[in-house]
């Protein structure tokens, strides 16, 4: 029997069950024989009719979707919870830079209030130091220079240069 022909059995069949009532058509639609399977397969490739779930199926669907929610809820949860550690450690390294900035400030209007002889000394106490730093280093290199020449003039006399 090719296909196509027993498709139109099963029409014809359908028609014939459809005629005797709808009721009968049902019975034979959801029962477990092999022709129930058949004419629901046919059915719903041509779509005659809808397949409605079961249920238990559709329990079963809901409590999956449930747990993706969860899921997604949970994931939504962590992300807010790191969003909220990342605000609170930017509070407090705020808290500690308005710290800072205030010690800095007060640091800045007392040297401000430092009269200027005062800062005129430290200045001329600094320069001493470096002025008495430049003839020292004048001198080592000088000495540098003269104990070099010394030790050429020796090692050619000796004829090791």
């Amino acid at each position: 029997m090719t296909p196509y022909l027993f498709e139109i059995l099963i029409a014809a069949i359908a028609s014939a069950l459809g005629a005797a009532g709808i009721s009968g058509f049902n019975a034979v639609f959801e029962s477990e024989s092999d022709l129930g399977k058949l004419l629901r397969a046919f059915a719903l490739r041509h779509k005659l009719i809808n397949e409605t779930p079961e249920p238990a199926a559709l329990f079963k669907e809901l409590a999956k979707t449930s747990r993706m929610m969860d899921e997604v809820v949970s994931k939504i949860r962590e992300y807010t919870a790191q969003r909220e550690s990342a605000v609170h450690s930017l509070e407090s390294q705020l808290s500690q830079l308005t710290s800072q900035e205030g010690e800095l400030r007060e640091k800045i209007r007392n040297l401000e209030a430092v009269p200027l002889p005062a800062a005129e000394y430290f200045a001329k106490l600094v320069d001493k130091g470096e002025r008495s730093s430049a003839k020292r280093d004048y001198a080592l290199f000088t000495a540098g220079v003269i104990v070099s020449v010394i030790v050429t003039i020796i090692l050619k006399h000796f004829g090791l240069a």
